[in-house]
């Protein structure tokens, strides 16, 4: 409404300098507020992707909201979001990258199962045998709940040298 009023006098009289200057602020302000909103709605938009596990949407969205001039309190605020949301990515990759290992972990004991059960493992060094095969359950289990490579691996490194040493002596 003040625009409009502000308008129509430069319109009439397009010298008149405190109109002119009145009418600068009046649009400045509205800018200023529209982008206030806009960054709140990107802001709201983020948080709601970060909550829903979308951390690469929240993240492309902070993109945005850092792109267009946003007030100062939005600035914090997309800042402190983005850490969280690069961090969650982060720790998600992480696990991801860990699983993948626990994966070839278990693929390698299951080859040096083969191999030992091969080699007559069982028949030639039963106590290690019998040993490995409750270590290698229990590292199954805690894999299925939790995607534990290092157990895996300190099963595969402790007991799948020992018996693959036993069979190699026993041969």
């Amino acid at each position: 409404d003040a625009i409009e009023e502000l308008e129509a006098i430069v319109a009439e009289m397009p010298g008149h300098a405190r109109a002119l200057d009145g009418l600068q602020q009046a649009r400045a302000h509205v800018q200023a507020e529209r982008r206030r909103q806009l960054a709140r709605k990107l802001l709201d938009v983020a948080r709601a992707a970060l909550d829903e596990g979308g951390h690469t949407l929240c993240l492309e969205i902070l993109k945005q909201a850092a792109e267009i001039p946003a007030p100062a309190e939005a600035v914090e605020q997309i800042r402190s979001l983005r850490e969280v949301a690069e961090a969650a990515l982060a720790a998600r990759e992480a696990a991801r990258r860990a699983r993948q290992d626990a994966e070839g972990a278990r693929a390698q004991m299951a080859e040096a199962r083969r191999g030992a059960l091969a080699g007559a493992a069982p028949r030639y060094a039963a106590t290690l045998w019998e040993e490995a095969e409750v270590r290698s359950t229990e590292a199954a289990l805690l894999f299925a709940r939790e995607g534990a490579s290092v157990v895996i691996a300190d099963v595969q490194d402790e007991l799948g040298e020992s018996v693959a040493a036993a069979c190699r002596d026993v041969g």
